[in-house]
Formats: C-alpha cells, structure tokens, sequence
C-alpha cells in the first residue's frame, strides 16, 4: 500500500529520457520516482526484424501493448 500521492504526469509525444538499448530506440515515459515503484513505462520502437532478444525477468513482469507492426517469437 502507498502512503504518498503522486500528481498526474503527462509525457508528451517525443518527451521524455532517450536511450539507446541494444540498437533499439528507448524513450523512458514514466519511472518508479513517478509511481512510487509501482511500475515504469517506456516507448520502443524497433526497426523490422530487429529487437531485444528473448530474456527473462526473475522479479518484474512486463507488458507490450503494440501499436504498430506485429511481434514474431
């Protein structure tokens, strides 16, 4: 349970921290400071064919929503 507030952020198209992650391009949206280490969210986008290989999380899960293209496994 959370005993802090947070106040809604709002991350405009192109806004945020850019990074480089193994040739894909990261912009990092949201990080744990913003929701008190609930969750951090980021925009990936990978050119086709291209993109971080399998792994696994041992203490996070991790969500893809998908806006454009497909991932194939």
């Amino acid at each position: 349970m959370f005993t802090t507030e947070q106040a809604a952020k709002i991350v405009a198209t192109g806004e945020g921290t850019h990074l480089t992650v193994l040739g894909d391009k990261i912009t990092i949206k949201l990080t744990g400071d913003d929701t008190n280490g609930a969750f951090m969210m980021f925009e990936n986008t990978n050119p086709p064919e291209h993109g971080i290989p399998m792994h696994v999380h041992r203490n996070e899960d991790e969500t893809f929503y998908i806006l454009e293209g497909e991932v194939v496994l």
